[in-house]
């Protein structure tokens, strides 16, 4: 077999492998981390994004024709010697990914209910707001309590920080209305 093509279809196995460790390694509270004040909605949508990301990953571990070209590549080369960290991400991947892709699919299952009641939360007047908390914090703690994979700590705390993002939000967004009608109705009157 062509060395150049053996470069190639390496190269292309490496690329690919760090691609896969890129997405592995995305955290849905980097913007918190970087000082930001994300709203629940960027959690939602970390999730949903990984949920594609990972069953898009998965699907191309499971494409047999991948795994043949690394085996061609290996048996054709008889001085290559497999980078061990490189190949033991990529011959574990698999369970590494249904791992994940597990996670995934419990997160998303158990925010729906967060997020749908985040999103009637989100339509509301700053004054209503305290009739729902209580219904915000019991779903929270349901998908605490019921979620496989969201009941850590680290993975709560994002959430919970989001939600109060969010009412700061609106407590913000209130009080400017407010501000800007007392200034407009004392600059009419």
């Amino acid at each position: 077999m062509d060395p150049m093509l053996i470069h190639a279809c390496e190269t292309l196995v490496i690329d690919w492998t760090h691609q896969i460790n890129n997405v592995l390694k995305e955290d849905s509270a980097s913007p918190i981390l970087q000082g930001l004040n994300p709203l629940p909605s960027n959690e939602f949508d970390f999730w949903n994004n990984r949920l594609v990301n990972l069953e898009g990953l998965y699907a191309q571990v499971q494409y047999s024709v991948l795994c043949t070209q690394t085996e061609t590549s290996l048996q054709c080369s008889p001085g290559f010697q497999p980078h061990l960290p490189l190949f033991s991400v990529f011959i574990f991947f698999p369970v590494n990914s249904s791992q994940t892709l597990r996670e995934a699919r419990d997160v998303v299952m158990y925010l729906k209910p967060v997020q749908k009641i985040l999103d009637a939360v989100g339509q509301t007047e700053y004054a209503q707001l305290i009739t729902h908390i209580r219904a915000v914090m019991h779903t929270v703690s349901l998908t605490w309590a019921n979620s496989e994979y969201y009941c850590r700590p680290a993975r709560i705390v994002v959430i919970l920080k989001e939600i109060c993002n969010l009412f700061i939000d609106m407590v913000v967004h209130s009080v400017s209305s407010a501000l800007c009608c007392s200034d407009l109705k004392s600059t009419l009157e």
